[in-house]
């Protein structure tokens, strides 16, 4: 299936705002309680697009999936892109000196799937697996029994926890289903009035701006109140509904986005989940924030924002040219072999 420009582009910018919360998350920034200064205010702002990302990219996949077959190959593709890249990392801090080799971590990088390294990549493949089924049941379906099944779990697992942050039987799995069969009301039912109004980036912006607000006034309230412990970023989480309508808006705003197709964007956007395998690699975040770029040192620098913006820059793209020298030189030569050999097991994965 031709990929189209604007879910790609949507991809590459979820990618970049998930490389930004990272930067945020593990750059190892402490502030004192009640503090409030403009990088903190900053750092939070881009703290809250790693949930959001998240969100974008299974809503994504939803929306592709639910009219795609189940294929073994991209399930083979995807494991074996997973193990080169943290047996590769593992090498290369452990010959650095940053990571001490041991056993269970050489175990680790070999069956990283099955270890949950990466908790998003088990999820997603978990996912993957299941998306044969959930298609059989939303093509079955009616629109109504749909959209009641979206309402119900979206009820127990995201509305609930928002009001009484009360988890009923919640999981990241159950997440990635809802997101799923989300994504796939659209593709199903594109012809709905309602979802084309919702895709408009205001709607987008203005979820974000509520989400930013409540953070703002979480920060003046500690400030006031230093007993103050309810979690800065509360509306921000993953499965609060805040979250969700943020991330679903942004994913309709650039499903309605006229984009040529663009060969760049596509091949970018082909990057993207090496990018997140890269730079989000357990060994190698350890070390690439606080020691190779020292970005707690920032922490009170009026230069924090721009040195935020051009390390994500650097990061991305530096990423991203890897990926795609992994894919020319290691797993297309790799596949196109295995295709021209005579071996039965490779000839029978669909």
């Amino acid at each position: 299936m031709k990929r189209k420009s604007n879910m790609e582009l949507l991809r590459i910018v979820s990618m970049f705002m998930i490389v930004l919360h990272h930067y945020a998350d593990h750059g190892g920034f402490v502030f004192e309680n009640g503090e409030i200064t403009l990088n903190r205010i900053f750092l939070q702002a881009v703290h809250l697009f790693g949930k959001m990302g998240i969100c974008v990219f299974v809503l994504i996949s939803g929306y592709f999936m639910v009219e795609s077959t189940f294929r073994w190959k991209k399930v083979l593709k995807l494991v074996c892109e997973v193990q080169f890249y943290c047996l590769v990392c593992f090498a290369i801090t452990v010959w650095g000196g940053s990571v001490e080799f041991t056993w269970k971590r050489l175990f680790m990088s070999i069956f990283p799937v099955s270890t949950s390294m990466y908790w998003f990549v088990t999820t997603y493949i978990i996912l993957y697996f299941l998306s044969p089924y959930l298609n059989v049941m939303l093509h079955h379906i009616t629109r109504e029994q749909h959209l009641e099944l979206i309402l119900f779990l979206l009820t127990i697992w995201s509305i609930l926890p928002t009001l009484f942050e009360l988890d009923i039987c919640y999981s990241q799995l159950g997440m990635f289903v809802l997101l799923y069969m989300m994504a796939a009301y659209v593709r199903l039912y594109p012809d709905r009035v309602w979802l084309q109004r919702f895709g408009k980036l205001r709607y987008f912006l203005a979820s974000y701006g509520f989400i930013f607000l409540t953070v703002l006034v979480f920060d003046l309230l500690e400030y006031l109140i230093p007993e103050f412990s309810l979690d800065m970023e509360y509306f921000g989480g993953q499965n609060k509904i805040t979250t969700f309508i943020c991330a679903f808006s942004m994913f309709n705003a650039f499903l309605h986005l006229e984009v040529k197709q663009n060969q760049w964007i596509n091949r970018i956007a082909a990057t993207t989940f090496g990018v997140y395998l890269l730079h989000d690699n357990t060994f190698i975040s350890r070390s690439l924030w606080t020691e190779w770029l020292d970005t707690d040192q920032w922490i009170h620098s009026p230069g924090l924002l721009p040195h935020l913006i051009v390390t994500a820059i650097c990061i991305f793209c530096g990423c991203a040219v890897l990926d795609y020298l992994r894919g020319t030189l290691l797993e297309k030569p790799l596949f196109s072999w295995l295709e021209k050999r005579n071996f039965r097991w490779f000839h029978r994965l669909r």
